[in-house]
């Protein structure tokens, strides 16, 4: 990208993502992890500290100790300011890099980042306060791939393992990174096969180090061998690979949509290798990119393929949804190659944009930072209009919410639509959050209330059902 229009970018990628995301700025609230994850970090930091690095996110852990200055629910706005910022850094980046390869048109080289910041995982990135850094390990990532054609061959392996100490899922950016030098270059097949070579085993000794420090240094610290499922080899391949289908790639496949629609992921699928077989027939793309292409999709999504643990959150997809809007652009490419409409290439991305973008505006908006927004007022109204009760209480016991219960219209993992109250390490946290400034002996019992079922409640104690609170919200809503 031309020095004379860096600054140009800079300034028309971060307005369009503050646009696309102002409703996690201009909204007070939390969500979710934030609430437990920031009472932790300034009370009990080893309980916060202890999963992460068991989780092999060593930074990550260091990170929340940033959490200590939160001392109220606005706070947490300047976190999801700064994932904001790593969004609009990691798009033009990659912009960047797109423009290097200069077989690209500029609409392609734009269009392509700026969609990708409009997917899914970037937009939970952008309204959770605690996924604030994993933009910037898929930054850490990128910077990663475009410095192992450097003299300094231990830059790549640094920056690579400082993005999986991060978040190992942000880092296969990698692999998006690699796909867009590869798929639409003009290596020759040794150049091609010595570049692969080459990246597999920097990410190989990367994962390699990170998994070591996952198993051990929780040993070595804190005396507690590693039990979680997240760092647990998984051996069933079959198993693995009809998850990945199912749930991963159909996601993935829906782009900024999170309706999770097979019908739409199909019809994605076969536009992609319809476009690519073009490319092939054109002879702009060869038989080892092919195949090539098919490999990167794996490995975009290696951290979870390779584990025990199951969980296709959209936060885990941000490399494989990434990958697949690169291909779609260059499947887009090959159908106006083939139908010689080359020319409207600007008007098919600038329509994509916006509807991308409105997508995401809308999924934020409706489903996290308006409906989190309002939990936290209808939570907190119902306590301060029960204090007399909640003081002479004896026990206070908490009865999560549920997905049922949710002030928006889908609920899709514990992401978009969930209440945070319907985890169960959330409800006690909150309340601490609504009470702690002006109430500090009212916020102790909160801290010591029970969690659980109705019928688990003990005798005698006061019960705060938070499905109960948000049905009646929603029935005034």
């Amino acid at each position: 990208m031309p020095v004379t229009h860096t600054k140009k970018y800079i300034f028309c990628f971060g307005a369009f993502f503050f646009i696309i995301y102002a409703t996690t700025v201009f909204n007070v609230y939390a969500f979710s992890d934030d609430y437990n994850l920031a009472y932790f970090a300034r009370h009990d930091y080893k309980s916060l500290a202890v999963p992460m690095i068991e989780s092999g996110r060593v930074i990550y852990a260091i990170f929340f100790i940033a959490f200590k200055v939160i001392s109220n629910i606005n706070d947490f706005v300047w976190f999801r300011i700064l994932s904001i910022l790593g969004i609009a850094t990691l798009t033009l980046l990659f912009a960047t890099h797109l423009r290097e390869e200069k077989r690209l048109p500029i609409a392609f080289c734009i269009g392509i980042p700026l969609l990708i910041g409009c997917m899914p995982a970037l937009q939970i990135y952008a309204a959770w306060a605690t996924c604030a850094p994993h933009a910037w390990a898929a930054v850490l990532a990128g910077l990663s791939f475009r410095s192992l054609d450097s003299q300094k061959k231990l830059t790549p392996l640094i920056l690579l393992i400082v993005s999986l100490f991060l978040y190992q899922p942000s880092t296969m950016m990698f692999w998006v990174f690699a796909a867009a030098k590869w798929i639409p270059g003009k290596e020759n097949k040794k150049i091609l096969k010595k570049e692969f070579l080459t990246a597999l085993i920097f990410m190989a000794i990367a994962m390699f180090i990170d998994y070591i420090i996952a198993k051990w240094l929780p040993l070595l610290l804190f005396h507690t061998p590693n039990s979680f499922d997240r760092v647990k080899v998984s051996l069933d391949f079959f198993a693995k690979l009809r998850w990945f289908i199912r749930e991963p790639l159909v996601s993935a496949l829906n782009f900024s949509g999170i309706k999770g629609d097979v019908t739409l992921a199909i019809i994605s699928g076969i536009f992609i290798f319809s476009g690519f077989v073009h490319l092939y027939r054109l002879k702009i793309l060869s038989k080892e990119k092919f195949i090539l292409a098919i490999l990167l999709i794996p490995l975009s999504y290696l951290p979870n393929l390779i584990v025990n643990e199951n969980w296709a959150s959209y936060r885990t997809q941000i490399a494989l949804t990434s990958l697949f809007t690169l291909y779609a652009g260059l499947a887009l490419l090959g159908w106006l190659h083939f139908m010689r409409l080359k020319k409207l290439l600007p008007w098919i991305v600038s329509i994509l944009i916006t509807i991308c973008g409105l997508n995401a505006y809308n999924n934020v908006s409706q489903t996290i930072a308006i409906p989190q927004s309002k939990e936290y007022e209808v939570v907190k109204k119902y306590i301060y209009s029960h204090m007399t009760d909640l003081y002479s209480a004896q026990k206070i016991y908490l009865i999560p919410s549920s997905g049922d219960n949710s002030l928006s219209h889908i609920t899709r993992y514990d992401e978009f639509g969930l209440p945070s109250s319907a985890q169960s390490w959330v409800p006690q946290y909150m309340a601490w959050f609504i009470l702690h400034e002006r109430y500090q002996g009212l916020a102790e019992k909160f801290e010591k209330a029970e969690v659980g079922p109705r019928e688990k409640a003990p005798n005698g104690a006061y019960i705060i059902d938070f499905g109960e609170i948000l049905n009646s919200s929603s029935l005034a809503l």
